[in-house]
């Protein structure tokens, strides 16, 4: 078995359509039965999801597999497992980008500070750390860490 989670698979309805119609002679049911899709939603914007639940370590090899044998663009997104972050990958053509959910905070507080004038920068950094950390929690095995309700 391993460690499974749920993965989502987004691509253009069109390039889906298209799949469907050359490798599964035009049956989703044939799609869904060979990928063991759980859910296959169409959005209002024209994009496709295939949701897949218990996907081993969250890759989706024979979906992810198919799309890059046809040359189809996708995104990805993934909860995260016992050993491994929930995270998305952006794949074009052969490019593929994987960015993790702690890595994902990271770049949106590197590109708010761009836009902050460099000699604000320490500044806003500070503030901002205080506003996630606001004081710094002594050990628990240290006096005054944590009261205790004593036994009557």
């Amino acid at each position: 078995m391993g460690d499974r989670t749920t993965v989502t698979i987004t691509l253009r309805g069109c390039d889906f359509k298209a799949l469907i119609d050359k490798e599964y002679e035009g049956s989703k049911a044939k799609f869904d039965m060979e990928m063991s899709a759980s859910e296959i939603n169409e959005r209002s914007n024209g994009r496709i999801e295939i949701i897949g639940h218990e996907i081993n370590y969250g890759e989706w090899e024979e979906l992810e597999s198919i799309l890059t044998e046809h040359n189809i663009d996708y995104d990805k997104s993934w909860d995260a497992g016992d050993e491994y972050e929930a995270g998305n990958a952006y794949i074009r053509g052969d490019k593929k980008l994987e960015i993790y959910d702690g890595e994902r905070r990271v770049l949106m507080c590197l590109a708010y500070l761009k836009s902050v004038p460099p000699n604000k920068v320490l500044q806003v950094i500070e503030e901002e750390y205080k506003k996630i950390k606001p004081f710094e929690p002594a050990p628990l095995d240290e006096p005054n860490s944590v009261k205790f309700i004593k036994d009557k």
